[in-house]
């Protein structure tokens, strides 16, 4: 009896281990080296110290890092059936500057982040777009033009806008490592930022027409 009572104790915690997992939404951040979490391992990236900060709020979402260092807007369309293989309910875009470094013409840039936005919208998956400030050595007319885009995207298709990857970092010398790329006190500074962003939309509580941060 004693046998039996524990192995029935067993099944049901596996049961519910077994039905946590399969509640857990799937959160992806598509990025480039500033999602990578370049020059830091992976578990100190932005999207690992969000993580930490969904499951001190008990919110069932799994985070997936899909940074990679140097990627653009095109790299990251052409990687885009990998991320939908993944499931996932949320995916946040964060890529531009590396095409502004390789002088990809703005409206290929404009191109490529509209192609993903509609595959996924077009699949109910939920999307934000996140921008990044370019340096003063750029151009100032390029550096709004490169802003302006993102904000016309997400007016168009209705999106949740984060207008600065790098919001709360950027200007702050002791959470960067090289100038450009953060260290890892950069990280958490970031994902406490985004997260205050994206837990309204995790949470459910977001407001159902689209807003920008």
């Amino acid at each position: 009896m004693r046998l039996t009572r524990l192995l029935t104790a067993g099944l049901l915690a596996g049961l519910m281990l077994l039905g946590n997992a399969q509640a857990d939404k799937i959160l992806i951040f598509l990025g480039d080296s500033l999602t990578d979490g370049y020059m830091l391992p992976r578990y100190q990236a932005y999207p690992a110290e969000i993580q930490k900060l969904i499951s001190k709020d008990a919110l069932q979402w799994r985070v997936i890092n899909a940074g990679l260092s140097g990627d653009t807007t095109a790299g990251g369309l052409k990687r885009l059936p990998k991320i939908l293989e993944q499931k996932p309910d949320f995916v946040m875009i964060a890529l531009g500057y590396n095409d502004v470094a390789r002088q990809v013409p703005l409206a290929e840039i404009q191109s490529n982040l509209k192609e993903m936005v509609t595959t996924l919208k077009e699949k109910k998956i939920g999307v934000a777009l996140a921008g990044v400030f370019l340096p003063e050595s750029v151009a100032k007319n390029e550096r709004l033009a490169f802003q302006a885009m993102f904000h016309k995207l997400a007016l168009k298709y209705r999106l949740p806008l984060y207008p600065n990857l790098l919001h709360g970092v950027d200007f702050e010398t002791q959470l960067m490592e090289d100038g450009l790329h953060p260290n890892h006190p950069g990280h958490i500074q970031m994902a406490h930022e985004i997260y205050v962003f994206l837990k309204p939309h995790l949470s459910g509580t977001a407001s159902k027409h689209f807003w920008l941060f």
